[in-house]
């Protein structure tokens, strides 16, 4: 996770170009977290960890505002963190009052939440940011002291894009991500390995004092033979090969390639040229179905 809080990391171009959380989620994580009566306090709280540059904390306060008063967003990453607050600014002037929430960014590790916060939550979010966090049981440790009984943890990510249209790339795709040639020698590691794993190792056990767990993935199979489509998270974006090639540029394994050997745009270049040439009829502003592979993780907090 180091190189996202590298100076020369660039948040802005993190945030246009990575994909967004469907609302069929959210929805799908409030009917859990309601499924189990909660006390009416005058604050309801949702901390969103590792919260990059606020994706998710933007979309929930769309999509909570009438459940939780507050959201705190926490990243170890500067540049994250500008970001996000860069964002918020930005839309302070346009956020509608009916559906305004308090919001709030923090430069934080997971690892370091209950010395931060004086409060208790009821909710914890991690998107797209659990494989960073190692050892994993001691982040379980100090997510059930911030929150409050029968709060939730509810733990999602995203890896290894397909086209959906061109399933004979698939290999080749992967291997942007994991060929020597590319880029696969430059992922930090175990983090992205844990998360191709979908999270497998990241296990959360009543042992960890939770219940109510529940964990479920899907695959680009599964969207191509039309199966667990009742999956709440499927996380597809229809695309140019343009913009894809901007979701690439914010890989940390291209950053970090570029800061060892300064040859990134290279790479990148050299691999659209053999797409192109794999796949004559693509083209920069041709647009393709992007689906991720996606997992995720829910449970609540035991009394």
């Amino acid at each position: 996770m180091s190189q996202f809080s590298s100076s020369d990391f660039d948040g802005q171009q993190y945030d246009n170009f990575r994909p967004v959380y469907v609302e069929s989620f959210y929805k799908y994580l409030l009917d859990y977290h309601f499924k189990t009566s909660h006390e009416q306090e005058s604050e309801s709280i949702v901390l969103d960890v590792g919260c990059g540059p606020g994706t998710a904390v933007f979309q929930m306060e769309h999509f909570f505002h009438n459940q939780f008063s507050k959201i705190i967003g926490t990243d170890p990453s500067p540049p994250m963190i500008d970001t996000a607050s860069a964002k918020l600014k930005g839309k302070e002037n346009n956020r509608n009052l009916d559906t305004k929430t308090d919001i709030t960014f923090k430069t934080s590790s997971c690892m370091e939440l209950s010395e931060k916060l004086d409060v208790k939550v009821d909710m914890i979010t991690v998107a797209e940011a659990a494989h960073w966090f190692l050892p994993f049981k001691d982040f379980l440790k100090e997510a059930k002291k911030v929150l409050k009984p029968n709060g939730t943890l509810a733990i999602w990510g995203y890896i290894d894009p397909c086209f959906v249209e061109y399933p004979g790339l698939d290999d080749f795709l992967l291997s942007l991500d994991y060929g020597k040639d590319y880029f696969g020698e430059y992922w930090e590691q175990p983090g992205r390995s844990i998360l191709r794993n979908l999270l497998s190792d990241q296990k959360i056990e009543t042992s960890d004092g939770f219940h109510d767990i529940e964990v479920r993935k899907f695959t680009a199979a599964d969207y191509r033979l039309k199966q667990n489509l009742d999956f709440p998270l499927i996380i597809k974006k229809k695309i140019t090969i343009a913009q894809f090639k901007g979701y690439v540029g914010t890989w940390s394994a291209v950053n970090k390639r570029n800061s060892v050997l300064h040859d990134s745009k290279e790479v990148i270049d050299r691999f659209f040229a053999e797409l192109f040439r794999k796949a004559p009829d693509l083209g920069w502003n041709t647009e393709v179905t992007v689906l991720w592979k996606a997992v995720y993780k829910l449970a609540r907090s035991s009394v």
